[in-house]
């Protein structure tokens, strides 16, 4: 079974302070995006999938 909602953090930066995000997200990107993300700007995604053997 499936949790109901992922585990969220504050990720912290060390460098470029300007991206750091007060909010917690699931993935480090989604506070990137957060902070730098203006309406109406275009985002190119790439989706890695990858399999594991499970056995």
């Amino acid at each position: 079974m499936m949790k109901e909602r992922s585990d969220r953090f504050r990720y912290k930066v060390s460098g470029n302070s300007t991206i750091e995000y007060d909010g917690e997200v699931i993935f480090p990107i989604n506070g990137v995006l957060a902070r730098t993300l203006k309406k109406d700007d275009e985002v190119k995604v790439v989706l890695f999938n990858y399999a594991r053997n499970v056995k």
